[in-house]
């Protein structure tokens, strides 16, 4: 199923990087979403090759999560922990895109416990 997933995001990311149609982003969107467990591991997996998607890719998964922005966020977490726990490492560019995306204000979902890691 994540194979399948992927195929279908990639190429409606192509698709939309290239002609600007968003109805396979969309389409893409939708079958994802449509399995709730499936849009969960898929956006963790995904996630996992963060520093090599582009912003296209990146505004796909926020658009993916949608409301359930801690698909999203519970990944993240996990990323900056390991990239701040490297001395004299920052945070990727790719991080900073994400967190500029997602509400995370205070008190959204919990995630308050986020804020101190930045």
């Amino acid at each position: 199923l994540y194979l399948e997933q992927v195929y279908l995001f990639e190429e409606a990311a192509y698709v939309l990087s290239k002609l600007k149609l968003v109805h396979f982003r969309d389409l893409a969107v939708v079958r994802i979403q449509s399995s709730e467990s499936g849009k969960r591991v898929f956006i963790k997996k995904y996630l996992e090759g963060l520093t090599t998607l582009s912003a296209c890719h990146l505004d796909m998964i926020v658009l993916l999560a949608s409301s359930d922005i801690d698909m999203i966020v519970d990944p993240l977490k996990e990323l900056l922990v390991q990239q701040l726990g490297v001395k004299g490492t920052v945070i990727s560019d790719e991080c900073k895109y994400l967190l500029n995306k997602c509400d995370l204000s205070p008190g959204r979902n919990g995630h308050s416990a986020l804020i101190p890691l930045l």
